[in-house]
């Protein structure tokens, strides 16, 4: 439909078979891109490739190049953790730091983890201008607060979200260190 839609704006009948061709190829490559750039931000290579440390390096690189905060990362994870709690962390600090960025106006976002043989925690912190949590999940405005519990409660872990207006946000998030499908 999109390729169809594009060839009728481009006239029809103004354009030979070649240029036709041109279009729908230009048309195709831009739809590529963008998949591959959604698909990226969803899920980058780089944390199934070297893990979350350097998957939270991307995201910090990615937020600083885009906005004016100072994202900065430390860890002390150093065996590879299990693919659905890394996939799970890096979502909750995703929405994490881009909610201290879009909402919280913060300058300053810090990102640690810390994982031992029991659990792997995430903990963010950001110095934006903070949000009454009890109120916005009672609104229910924070679809993202929202789907960062989800997220932390499938793994079986917690997450505790904590801000002060003018003080920024908090979200630390423990979960176990293990595969979804081990045993407890």
């Amino acid at each position: 439909d999109l390729i169809i839609g594009a060839m009728r704006r481009e006239g029809q009948g103004a354009l030979s078979v070649p240029q036709r061709l041109d279009v729908m190829q230009r048309i195709v490559g831009e739809a590529l891109s963008e998949v591959r750039t959604l698909s990226q931000n969803v899920h980058p290579r780089v944390l199934d490739e070297l893990g979350l440390p350097a998957a939270l390096e991307w995201l910090a690189r990615r937020t600083r190049e885009t906005s004016a905060a100072e994202v900065r990362v430390a860890s002390d994870a150093r065996t590879p953790l299990p693919a659905p709690v890394a996939s799970t962390l890096y979502r909750v600090a995703q929405e994490a730091v881009g909610n201290a960025v879009r909402h919280g106006a913060a300058t300053t976002v810090c990102l640690a983890v810390t994982a031992d043989r029991e659990s792997v925690s995430l903990l963010v912190e950001d110095d934006g201008r903070g949000f009454d949590v009890p109120a916005t999940l009672a609104r229910r405005d924070g679809m993202g607060l929202f789907t960062m519990r989800e997220r932390v409660g499938l793994v079986d872990g917690r997450i505790e979200i904590t801000s002060r207006l003018g003080r920024g946000t908090r979200v630390h998030a423990v979960v176990p260190n293990r595969d979804a499908d081990a045993a407890p």
